[in-house]
């Protein structure tokens, strides 16, 4: 996605008042998912006036940080925790992650949502799981629809599959 779309659709958004509508000025854009837009649209609103462009990127970076921090608790279940460590250290440190968090798009938002629902699958997978887990995986699942469709279903789905594959159980 196009960061200057983003922008332009999150402050239309904010100028109209009419936050269900996805709009590029004169164009609809009903083909967009809409979370980004109303992450962005929230902090405009919250910022006034005519803000300048980083605050559009708020919300990116905030999920950018969510997302290295997402990965320490997703690899904590899984290993030791310098392990856990170095892999949200490793995510922090990423030139694509550290770009997409600076961007007013919804592909930060989309790693964050991601890795909360791989967190709390992994827990279920490993018989750590609770009802907060299912929580948190719904959770995850539903923001990343909203900010980028298809993507972050399409993602659990697979990790269903390849995880289930080994013991032959889909349950």
């Amino acid at each position: 996605g196009d960061e200057p779309g983003y922008a332009v659709a999150a402050r239309e958004m904010v100028a109209t008042g009419d936050y269900s509508t996805i709009r590029l000025q004169t164009d609809d854009a009903e083909w967009r998912p809409r979370g980004a837009s109303w992450l962005a649209s929230l902090v405009l609103a919250l910022a006034g006036g005519d803000p300048p462009i980083w605050v559009y990127r708020v919300p990116s970076l905030i999920a950018g940080v969510a997302a290295a921090l997402l990965t320490w608790w997703l690899a904590i279940a899984f290993g030791p925790p310098r392990m856990a460590l170095l892999a949200g250290l490793f995510v922090a440190a990423s030139g694509v992650v550290g770009l997409q968090a600076r961007l007013a798009t919804p592909d930060a938002i989309l790693l964050a949502s991601t890795m909360l629902s791989a967190g709390a699958l992994g827990r279920a997978w490993l018989g750590k799981g609770d009802d907060v887990s299912a929580a948190l995986f719904w959770t995850g699942l539903g923001i990343g629809i909203l900010a980028k469709g298809i993507v972050a279903p399409a993602m659990a789905a697979s990790a269903i599959v390849i995880l289930s594959m080994p013991r032959r159980d889909f349950g």
